[in-house]
């Protein structure tokens, strides 16, 4: 009898927005979502202009970063859409992707763009926040909120 499957594909580690572990205090909320495109997941959000919104355009308040969702349909398979809620990390490790190479334990910024980085010139700091682990840019690394 032949095999069913002899070669297999490669999984990735991880995918932007998933929980990384569940270490230490792990703290989300609940937020709806104003952008009219949707927020993907694994991205830094901002206080909306509903009390309880969020969008991916920088702003004055960082709320936290989006985690992924299990159960999508096939029109936004990978982000939440317009007045959906999303679900957003405020305290824990998640993976996001980064904007350029960064190691582990390097303090975490965002660029004017909202993306991630290690590089303090020109971008603001996420308070409190830093690297769990390195990675090149574009490359995935885990980011410690607390």
């Amino acid at each position: 009898m032949p095999p069913v499957q002899s070669t297999y594909g490669t999984m990735s580690a991880a995918r932007a927005g998933m929980i990384a572990n569940g270490e230490g205090v792990l703290n989300d909320i609940s937020r709806t979502v104003e952008d009219s495109a949707g927020i993907g997941f694994g991205v830094l959000v901002f206080q909306g202009t509903d009390d309880l919104g969020i969008t991916a355009t920088p702003g004055t308040k960082v709320r936290g970063i989006t985690a992924r969702a299990q159960a999508r349909d096939a029109a936004t398979p990978d982000k939440y859409a317009q007045y959906e809620t999303a679900k957003v990390i405020t305290t824990g490790v998640i993976w996001v992707t980064v904007s350029g190479a960064v190691t582990a334990g390097a303090d975490a910024y965002y660029t004017s763009a909202g993306a991630f980085t290690a590089t303090s010139s020109g971008n603001t700091a996420l308070t409190g926040a830093f690297f769990d682990s390195s990675a090149l840019s574009g490359g995935l690394a885990k980011i410690r909120l607390g």
